[in-house]
């Protein structure tokens, strides 16, 4: 287990699961490097994460799980660089009001997201709180087959050519 925690919460959560390897105190910029040296040696590698400082490792990882960023969503997206042409598929959120100053609307957010290769594939209406109806959506956005990030200008989405 890799953590950027403190070692008394790292060694808890781990002998709660029965982890025995244990790193903590990790910077975010070593996550990246310990993800991309586990995967080199092999190893099947799973990161999950919640930020920014963490979209790097997470795209970098075999299996990369985002937790809810509370509107962050783009910003880990774009903070993953070029690792986000290893993504074949996410989970976003999108609000359908902004819900802080800064805050992108959510037809930005879907665009933004659609401007990296990916397709809306469903979405669902989250209401946190019954009084406020639904405040967000959860999205699925898929790269289809062939498209990479670069592939999203062409019009159809994909690199074989249109439609």
């Amino acid at each position: 287990m890799l953590t950027g925690d403190n070692r008394t919460i790292a060694e808890a959560i781990a002998q709660r699961f029965g982890i025995d390897d244990v790193e903590a105190d990790v910077l975010p910029e070593d996550k990246d490097r310990i993800v991309r040296k586990l995967r080199a040696d092999g190893k099947i590698v799973a990161m999950a994460g919640d930020g920014v400082n963490d979209a790097p490792a997470l795209a970098e990882a075999d299996v990369g799980l985002k937790l809810d960023t509370q509107g962050f969503d783009l910003a880990a997206i774009k903070g993953a660089g070029k690792a986000m042409e290893r993504v074949r598929a996410l989970q976003t959120e999108v609000s359908v009001v902004p819900l802080y100053h800064g805050m992108t609307d959510w037809q930005s957010s879907i665009e933004t997201v659609k401007n990296y290769g990916f397709e809306l594939s469903g979405w669902w209406a989250v209401a946190r709180e019954a009084a406020l109806r639904v405040s967000e959506f959860d999205c699925v956005m898929v790269r289809p087959i062939g498209c990479s990030p670069t592939c999203a200008s062409s019009g159809n989405g994909r690199e074989d050519g249109p439609d």
